[in-house]
């Protein structure tokens, strides 16, 4: 490691502390209406992103990963809990997986 690498963690570091402890100093009861509502959609776009990203890797596999999104797609749908959609499509992934070895 370098010292250029050094002073990137040490600086990557820093920023981090300092957001972080910035919501203890500032000491705020409620957001406002308008943070409210942007922070509402935050761990759905980031769900998002990472779907996507996963469907772009090893796109051999790209059938199976489409039948299990939309294998979650529907339990979500059907249910609307998002963690029982999430373990249903990583199980028809794995199943899919096992049965059909690496698909192409």
């Amino acid at each position: 490691m370098t010292m250029d690498h050094f002073w990137i963690i040490v600086g990557a570091a820093l920023l981090v502390y300092i957001c972080r402890a910035s919501g203890f100093v500032l000491n705020l009861k409620a957001a406002s209406p308008v943070w409210e509502r942007f922070l509402h959609f935050v761990p759905i776009a980031i769900f998002s992103v990472l779907v996507v990203s996963a469907m772009t890797k090893q796109v051999e596999m790209l059938d199976f990963k489409l039948v299990a999104l939309a294998f979650a797609g529907f339990i979500i749908w059907r249910t609307r809990q998002f963690g029982l959609a999430v373990i249903a499509g990583i199980g028809v992934l794995w199943v899919l997986t096992a049965i059909g070895g690496s698909a192409g």
